[in-house]
C-alpha cells in the first residue's frame, strides 16, 4: 500500500533586501584611512538623546592634533520609515519644510545639526562637530568620546558609521 503525504515543503518566502550602506569594503582604499584606529558609532545606542558617547579611551594632550575621517557614503538613520532621514556624519541640513525644525540645539552657542557626528573630551560638556573630516589641534587635554546629535530616543534609529581617527603627538610645540 503506498501512502500520499502532503508535501511539507511547498510555500514561498517573500523578501525585500535593501542596501543600507553604500560603503563598498572591496573599492580602493583611501590613504586618509590607513593607519588609523576605528570605532562605529551606532545612531541609537550612541544616541545625544540617551547621553550614551563612544568612548574612545584615545587620551588626547595639549598640541596634539585629531584627524577624524569618516566614508560620506557611509550612512545612518535616524527615523527608519523614512529615506529622508539616510545621513552621512554631517547630518541633515533641512531641504523640506519637514525637517526643517530639526536642526536645533537647545544647548547655547551651538551649532549641532540634527544626525551629525559629534565629539567631546571633557565627557559632555563642551561639544564639537566632526562631519566627515575633522583635523583639530587640541587645547584642553581630555579622553575622546564621539555620539549621533539626536534629540528623538525613539527605537527607530538605524546603522552605524565608522570613523577612522588618527592621532599626531605633540605636532604643535607647547611652550611653557
Amino acid at each position: 500500500m503506498k501512502c500520499a503525504y502532503p508535501d511539507t515543503n511547498a510555500g514561498s518566502i517573500t523578501a525585500n533586501v535593501e542596501l543600507r550602506k553604500a560603503l563598498n569594503f572591496d573599492d580602493k582604499v583611501d590613504p586618509k584611512f590607513i593607519d588609523a584606529d576605528s570605532f562605529d558609532i551606532h545612531a541609537q545606542i550612541h544616541s545625544s538623546s540617551r547621553k550614551n558617547f563612544l568612548n574612545t579611551g584615545i587620551k588626547l594632550e595639549l598640541g596634539d592634533v585629531l584627524i577624524i575621517n569618516l566614508d560620506p557614503k557611509d550612512l545612518w538613520n535616524l527615523y527608519s520609515v523614512k529615506r529622508t532621514w539616510d545621513l552621512n556624519a554631517n547630518g541633515l541640513w533641512a531641504s523640506t519644510k519637514e525637517l526643517a525644525n530639526t536642526c536645533t540645539t537647545n544647548i547655547p552657542g551651538s551649532v549641532l545639526v540634527q544626525g551629525s557626528l559629534v565629539g567631546t573630551l571633557d565627557g559632555g560638556t563642551t561639544l564639537f562637530p566632526v562631519g566627515t573630516h575633522l583635523e583639530m589641534t587640541i587645547l584642553n587635554p581630555g579622553t575622546l568620546s564621539l555620539i549621533c546629535w539626536n534629540n528623538d530616543a525613539s527605537i527607530y534609529q538605524i546603522g552605524s558609521l565608522r570613523a577612522f581617527i588618527k592621532v599626531v603627538r605633540r605636532a604643535i610645540p607647547v611652550v611653557a
